[in-house]
């Protein structure tokens, strides 16, 4: 086992990236909120520009900007991502440092973590959480991260979900257990959780 940050690992090493990162990252999904978080709430109180972008899942392909993280709970994606990414767009795909739980033979990842203790219950959107915070970054602002039903960017515009409760209570728990208000978001049910991200929770 391993503890950094108050975050706690189940592996046989800590990651080398552990607690070597600082700043504010920013974690990014690809819920259909995504562009009213970036372009509607975040420039009022911060710039995406300022932040170091960990992507989860597809958006490690599909954000057009530059990535500094890809995290997946699923082990084959992210470096599958990567490199379909780098077909299409510019040699900066080559700083994407890539995470997940475990290492997957040739597909293997950057930095394996191991099972993190509160934070495999809750979709990679809190893997990715949990290791920002381990590696870590002081504050984390989650953006397409809504937490419920309202559906992902490329889901059908009629899409109506269900969202299973067991994710929020692993939020909550989460929250009451890890993040000691290092993690704010910027719409849906992340926010009745977490608490708004604003100008005075960031430099504070």
């Amino acid at each position: 086992m391993w503890e950094v940050n108050g975050i706690i690992g189940r592996a046989s090493e800590t990651p080398l990236i552990a607690g070597k990162q600082n700043g504010v990252a920013l974690v990014m999904g690809s819920g259909r909120c995504l562009w009213q978080d970036l372009f509607g709430e975040l420039p009022r109180f911060g710039k995406v520009e300022d932040m170091d972008v960990i992507a989860i899942n597809d958006l490690i392909l599909h954000w057009p900007g530059r990535i500094r993280h890809g995290v997946s709970l699923h082990k084959e994606l992210p470096e599958l991502f990567k490199r379909a990414r780098m077909t299409e767009t510019t040699a900066d795909c080559l700083n994407i440092t890539t995470h997940a739980p475990d290492p997957n033979g040739l597909d293997s990842v950057d930095y394996s973590w191991g099972l993190i203790e509160g934070g495999m219950g809750g979709t990679s959107a809190l893997f990715a959480t949990m290791i920002a915070l381990a590696m870590g970054y002081e504050k984390v602002v989650l953006a397409g991260v809504p937490l419920d039903a309202s559906g992902r960017l490329f889901d059908p515009p009629t899409f109506n979900g269900k969202y299973d409760g067991h994710v929020l209570i692993a939020w909550q728990d989460a929250k009451a257990n890890y993040f000691k208000d290092r993690v704010r978001a910027l719409s849906g049910n992340a926010v009745a959780i977490l608490g708004k991200f604003d100008q005075v929770w960031l430099h504070g």
